[in-house]
């Protein structure tokens, strides 16, 4: 497009959000009934992956074109390497005013995401103090213990982070007044639409654990409040990994999972129609991703995220409202990945910049596979046991780095391939989710 004629871009990630849980890609449960609207008037990219499973190395490849094992941004390097030019920077070049809104303290200044951006809202870093170190131990006695056998000002730092939330908690729901603040600046950004080209970026973590929905949608797939998340999931994630959650905990933790999804659908309704009522909606692209999805006791009680690379992790709604003159419509069956919106926003805004050959425009090319990654396992899967002692990581079944492609039959069925790793135990689970994928 000519630089007279760009169009603004909204891109929304939905932070954990699964593509099986939205009523767009089949779901039993109306949970998006905004998002579907926008699907209906766009493009629902029915299979997308994201290039790792959770959210730094998968946002780091949304920002640089490039798989994890490139970018190097992961649990061991934390940091979006400076060397790497991101998206934000490249559309600025082009003449965007580019705003981000991050909800998500992982992606922040102090994580290098906030290059190319002329303004960066970082409402994920709400605690009093940002550099605080966790104790070790599991219980909040075993956790209080560890801060007066070994007291320190990062350890203290943290036990008031957590004071601060807990009271915070007591009278509202902290992930819905984020969500609020967000769109609220989000609508405050887009009313300069008249006067500049404008890229928003959002990261909205509704969705993300642990599940509280705020009373406007508490109750409407059957979640209650007590017993909590903290109750239905006592024990850290990777826990039940080794000891599977229970059918009926799994079972309440969706509904709860549900209503949160339900609640950012109506915020993103409501960005939807202001789009339309100010006339800007047939002038901007409007994406809806996520970067990693969930699990929500499936593959014999699993839960979270960070471990293994199931399919209800790896498959993330991608909705696209194109403006009218790209005549971009209806249901997508081409693989695509979160790091094609390098490519695709690159090339819309008419960039030189070299794209990386991992990265693929939804508009102009055609995937021949997926691949997603976990290369930090090992340093993710060490941290835990170092923190807690009781946490068995010889035992452990993801504890290896990990990567799978993913390819689509002329038939329409997924093919999976284990590339890593070699442990027969992690080998043998991921193969087991591979089977589970191509019976779906």
């Amino acid at each position: 497009m000519s630089k007279k004629k760009l169009p603004h871009i909204i891109l929304i990630v939905l932070d954990s959000a699964r593509a099986k849980s939205f009523s767009c890609y089949g779901y039993h449960r109306k949970t998006t009934p905004n998002i579907d609207r926008i699907a209906e008037e766009g493009v629902l990219y029915k299979w997308c992956f994201a290039p790792a499973n959770w959210t730094l190395p998968s946002h780091a490849s949304l920002f640089t074109g490039l798989y994890p094992s490139e970018h190097g941004c992961h649990w061991g390097f934390p940091f979006l390497d400076n060397a790497l030019i991101t998206l934000p920077q490249v559309l600025q070049q082009a003449g965007y005013f580019t705003v981000g809104i991050s909800c998500n303290s992982l992606i922040s200044n102090a994580t290098g995401f906030t290059r190319g951006f002329d303004r960066f809202y970082d409402l994920g870093v709400a605690y009093p103090f940002q550099h605080a170190e966790a104790p070790s131990g599991f219980s909040v006695r075993e956790k209080l213990a560890s801060i007066i056998s070994e007291p320190s000002p990062a350890r203290v730092r943290w036990l008031v982070n957590r004071l601060v939330a807990r009271a915070y908690g007591l009278v509202a729901s902290w992930k819905a007044f984020l969500t609020r603040r967000a769109l609220r600046l989000a609508l405050t950004t887009l009313a300069m639409g008249q006067e500049r080209h404008i890229f928003l970026f959002l990261n909205l973590m509704q969705v993300h654990g642990p599940y509280e929905p705020p009373r406007e949608t508490l109750g409407t797939f059957g979640g209650r409040r007590k017993p909590s998340f903290r109750h239905l999931a006592p024990l850290p994630s990777q826990y039940y990994a080794i000891r599977p959650m229970p059918a009926e905990a799994a079972e309440k933790l969706t509904a709860l999972y549900d209503e949160e999804l339900l609640y950012v659908d109506r915020r993103i309704g409501e960005l939807h129609q202001y789009l339309e009522m100010s006339g800007l909606a047939d002038e901007t692209v409007l994406i809806i991703t996520s970067d990693h999805g969930e699990l929500l006791g499936e593959h014999g009680g699993l839960f979270w995220h960070m471990y293994g690379l199931f399919q209800e992790q790896l498959h993330i709604p991608l909705i696209i409202r194109w403006p009218s003159e790209l005549g971009a419509y209806g249901v997508n069956d081409n693989l695509a990945q979160l790091h094609d919106l390098f490519a695709t926003l690159v090339g819309l805004c008419g960039s030189p910049f070299p794209v990386p050959e991992g990265s693929v425009d939804l508009l102009n090319g055609k995937r021949g596979f997926a691949l997603a990654e976990d290369v930090d396992a090992p340093l993710r899967v060490g941290d835990w046991a170092a923190r807690d002692p009781k946490f068995d990581a010889a035992a452990f079944p993801f504890r290896e780095p990990a990567k799978v492609t993913i390819r689509l039959k002329d038939t329409g069925r997924l093919e999976v391939a284990v590339l890593q790793p070699q442990d027969s135990i992690s080998l043998t689970s991921l193969a087991k989710g591979a089977m589970e994928w191509k019976r779906s």
